[in-house]
């Protein structure tokens, strides 16, 4: 697979799960697996979805949740939440003010 094809497959796999967030939002039977997507713990795969359709994140958006902490926010002082990703690069990536979902290997036996 070259570098192109690889790209489209991220691109599909960033789309699919963003989507299937979006489709738990105000969707009742959807509750409990919207909580599962929305609290993932250290060690899932994850994906950021602030920033999609910023083509500039795109390589750092996917990857292993490492972990998730408080931290003041250097423009206010408030604390606020930090989740830091392990990009496929290997890259430790801390993102504030985020939307973080997890990536789901399978949906069976979760709806």
């Amino acid at each position: 697979m070259d570098l192109k094809q690889q790209n489209q497959v991220l691109r599909l796999l960033e789309s699919s799960v963003y989507r299937m967030w979006q489709a738990t939002i105000n969707n009742p039977p959807l509750r409990k697996l919207k909580r599962e997507l929305e609290n993932p713990e250290p060690g899932d795969w994850v994906l950021e979805c602030s920033t999609l359709g910023h083509v500039g994140y795109d390589e750092l958006r996917l990857g292993t949740l490492v972990r998730v902490e408080q931290a003041p926010d250097p423009e206010t002082k408030r604390m606020e939440t930090v989740y830091v990703i392990r990009t496929m690069s290997g890259q430790e990536i801390p993102w504030r003010r985020a939307r973080v979902v997890k990536v789901l290997s399978s949906l069976w036996g979760r709806v």
